[in-house]
């Protein structure tokens, strides 16, 4: 962990509470996602991250399939 991560700069968008009242939620929901992205801005990094993935994966998927069996 970068000992950045441990400050608080009070600037982040997360409210401590409301954190903890989605995550009571969530578990009470009986649904518990695999994955669960908590807050804005990790579901918006998390989105970046898999759009960024499937792009990749479009430009070389064609390369990937001549691979099969013919």
């Amino acid at each position: 962990m970068h000992l950045e991560n441990l400050e608080n700069h009070h600037d982040q968008p997360g409210n401590p509470d409301k954190a903890g009242e989605v995550l009571v939620k969530l578990i009470n929901s009986g649904q518990c996602p695999q994955r669960f992205a908590l807050g804005s801005d990790s579901a918006r990094e998390i989105r970046r991250e898999y759009e960024n993935r499937l792009a990749e994966l479009a430009k070389w998927e064609a390369l990937s399939r001549e691979s099969d069996f013919d």
